[in-house]
């Protein structure tokens, strides 16, 4: 479910050997479902007491979840910068072109993910905190063609 999706492609020919171009792309958060709260499955005490170790259980405690996708992550936005230069040399053409993806860097969300437990900080015991996921920060391009 994104709401809005959209791109503006400028693309400009400096000479007739060099054009530059740039994309920006935009698109609102993807909806998801968050964990409301969360509550203890196994009984930590009865396990020790048994005689079996609780802490075998992959997920000792059960989330709770509210109404389907009720969030939203941020918004994607991202610019895309490229030139390419030709020339004609001997029987065909030749062709670089340079480029960067995601040229402000930006740290678009992949996906969100819980940690805390016994990770958390020591000034936030116990307390889950949500963490993002971010790929490919500025990554540039470069390629070579030859034609004959």
């Amino acid at each position: 479910d994104r709401r809005h999706d959209g791109s503006v492609v400028l693309i400009y020919q400096l000479r007739p050997a060099i054009t530059l171009s740039a994309t920006w792309t935009y698109g609102t958060g993807n909806a998801l479902t968050l964990a409301q709260g969360t509550y203890n499955v196994i009984d930590q005490s009865y396990g020790l007491i048994a005689g079996f170790a609780a802490d075998r259980y992959l997920y000792p405690e059960a989330e709770v979840y509210g109404e389907k996708n009720s969030y939203r992550l941020r918004a994607y936005h991202r610019l895309d910068l490229g030139a390419t230069f030709t020339r004609a040399v001997g029987h065909g053409e030749r062709v670089w072109r340079v480029g960067a993806h995601n040229a402000y860097s930006r740290h678009n969300p992949y996906y969100i993910y819980y940690s805390g437990g016994e990770t958390a900080s020591y000034s936030n015991p116990g307390r889950k905190q949500l963490y993002q996921l971010s790929l490919f920060p500025l990554l540039p391009a470069l390629s070579y063609e030859r034609s004959f």
